[in-house]
């Protein structure tokens, strides 16, 4: 009798231990997930991702394979997995919207992403992604035309983005003065987002040289790139 009780009494402590395996499986998934990106397996990594994604409806891992589909210009696809997130806080929210508006921007859609953008800025989420949320909004503004409510935008939050730390300010900076005929006021703002690893500075550079009339330093630039992408 002793015999049969003790199996069945392990039994039901492994049965009873299974919710509990499962929560401790689920927390440790996206520690998992990280590692195999380290260590370089990305067939792995995305499968680990998609496991994350729809078994598990992971914000974090929708927002990085979200970033992969931007990555890879798939922006329907991006747009159609921000759609699917549930979200456990409000920071996951703002952080989600933040990104379509971005996706949204970079398919040109700038009226949509602008208004995305002004519903999070509405919201006062936290300081960093308040920036971040005036950052697209005035990249829109200046998509749209609206170059001195853009510039007006990107003043505001200068003083919030250390020097170096997103390139993305100092470009559109850049762009704006340019348009309002501050030639050296964008040269160095194009320079500080080229230092930065704008990889689309070196454009606003060429263009100040050609207005300039300094085909030598037009040349320069250009040096090492084909013209015909700009």
């Amino acid at each position: 009798m002793k015999t049969k009780v003790i199996p069945a009494v392990l039994l039901l402590l492994f049965i009873g231990a299974l919710p509990a395996w499962s929560i401790i499986h689920r927390s440790r998934l996206p520690d998992f997930a990280a590692y195999l990106k380290e260590a370089g397996l990305t067939k792995l990594y995305r499968t680990e991702l998609r496991t994350l994604c729809f078994e598990y409806n992971d914000p974090a891992a929708c927002l990085e394979a979200t970033r992969i589909l931007r990555r890879e210009r798939e922006e329907v696809r991006a747009t159609a997995l921000l759609d699917s997130i549930t979200y456990r806080d409000r920071r996951a929210e703002f952080t989600s919207e933040l990104l379509r508006a971005r996706v949204l921007a970079e398919i040109q859609q700038y009226k949509q992403a602008l208004e995305t953008a002004e519903a999070i800025i509405e919201e006062m989420p936290a300081k960093d992604l308040l920036v971040e949320a005036v950052l697209v909004k005035a990249q829109c503004l200046y998509h749209l035309g609206q170059v001195e409510e853009a510039l007006m935008n990107l003043r505001s939050i200068r003083h919030f983005v250390p020097e170096g730390r997103d390139p993305t300010l100092p470009l559109y900076l850049g762009f704006c003065e340019e348009a309002g005929g501050n030639l050296e006021d964008a040269e160095r703002l194009f320079e500080e987002a080229e230092a930065g690893g704008s990889p689309d500075a070196a454009l606003g550079l060429l263009r100040l040289a050609l207005k300039q009339g300094d085909l030598d330093r037009f040349y320069f630039i250009a040096d090492g790139g084909p013209l015909w992408n700009l």
